[in-house]
C-alpha cells in the first residue's frame, strides 16, 4: 500500500518516476543511461549497457558493487561534505566508504562517475590498511577538468585477493570545488 501511495501520488512531483521505472524493470535497453537526472550522461558507458556490464565493454565475469556519491562520508571531523540534489557530493577533503567484498575475491578496479568543472581535480583511490598504520593505495587515478559528466576507470596493476583476516579496504575521493563525485563502481570477480 505505501509503495503504491509513493509511486502514483509522489514519484511524479519529485521527479522520480523514470527512476522508479528502471527499479521496477518496466524500461528496456538503454534504461540506465535514460534513468539519470535531465544533463547528466557519462559518455564513456553505452546507452545498452545495464548494471552488469564490464568497465571497459569486455569480460562476462566481472562483478560490480556500486556506492553512491551520497553514501561517502568524510574521513576526518576538518572535511565539509556537501551532497548536491543530484546524489553527488562535493569536499574540502577526503571521502571515505568501507568496502565490504566477499572474502577471497578478486578486486580488479573502480570506476568513478563524476563531474569536474572547477580548476582543481579530484582524485580517487582504493586503500588498503593492516591495521597498524600502513596503508596501500591499491588503485588510485585524477578526476580530471571534463565541463560535464564523465566517468573513468582505475585498474589495480595487480588484482588483489580480498583478505579480510589481514586487511580492510576503504574507497576514498577527494571533491573539491566544481567537482561533483556521483559513485564508484568497484569491479571485481570470483576466484
Amino acid at each position: 500500500m505505501r509503495k503504491t501511495v509513493f509511486h502514483g501520488a509522489l514519484a511524479p512531483l519529485l521527479g522520480l518516476a523514470p527512476l522508479l521505472a528502471v527499479a521496477a524493470g518496466a524500461a528496456g535497453p538503454g534504461a540506465d543511461q535514460a534513468a539519470l537526472p535531465a544533463g547528466i550522461q557519462f559518455p564513456d558507458v553505452p546507452a545498452t549497457a545495464g548494471a552488469g556490464a564490464a568497465p571497459s565493454g569486455g569480460d562476462a565475469g566481472k562483478q560490480y558493487l556500486f556506492i553512491a556519491g551520497s553514501s561517502l562520508h568524510r574521513k576526518d571531523n576538518n572535511t565539509l561534505v556537501n551532497p548536491a540534489p543530484s546524489g553527488c557530493v562535493t569536499s574540502n577533503g577526503w571521502v571515505v566508504a568501507d568496502l565490504q567484498l566477499p572474502d577471497g575475491v578478486i578486486l580488479e578496479g573502480v570506476r568513478a562517475y563524476y563531474s569536474n568543472s572547477g580548476v582543481i581535480d579530484g582524485m580517487v583511490s582504493i586503500t588498503r590498511n593492516n591495521g597498524a598504520g600502513a596503508q596501500i593505495d591499491l588503485a588510485s587515478g585524477v578526476l580530471f577538468h571534463t565541463m560535464g559528466w564523465a566517468s573513468t576507470y582505475f585498474q589495480l596493476i595487480v588484482p588483489e585477493a580480498i583478505n579480510h583476516l589481514s586487511y580492510s579496504y576503504v574507497l576514498q575521493g577527494w571533491a573539491p570545488n566544481g567537482v561533483q563525485l556521483c559513485g564508484l563502481r568497484v569491479a571485481y570477480s570470483l576466484p
